[in-house]
């Protein structure tokens, strides 16, 4: 398992929508790979909210389709994430 960052394609007025995604791929190159494939990818995104500059607060979890046609970029997590027992639920229950 790894959490990526994701950045759309989807415009906002401060930049594009980004977001922690979690997958069972263990490597930025498995993702890609999967992603060329199949076009999609299953995952967990992280809703988050209160962010600084070192980390970001986990506020919701939800299961979720990640097509290749909506993304932008894909990175390694650079910044710690906040993970309460409220963030921490397995969306897929």
């Amino acid at each position: 398992m790894a959490v990526f960052a994701v950045t759309t394609t989807i415009p906002t007025e401060r930049g594009f929508v980004w977001f922690p995604f979690e997958t069972e791929l263990e490597t930025l190159e498995d993702l890609r790979r999967v992603l060329i494939r199949d076009r999609v990818v299953i995952g967990i995104k992280y809703q988050t909210g209160n962010r600084n500059r070192q980390s970001v607060k986990v506020i919701k979890k939800q299961q979720i389709l990640l097509g290749i046609g909506m993304v932008g970029t894909i990175a390694p997590m650079h910044i710690e994430l906040d993970d309460d027992e409220n963030g921490s639920a397995d969306p897929r229950n």
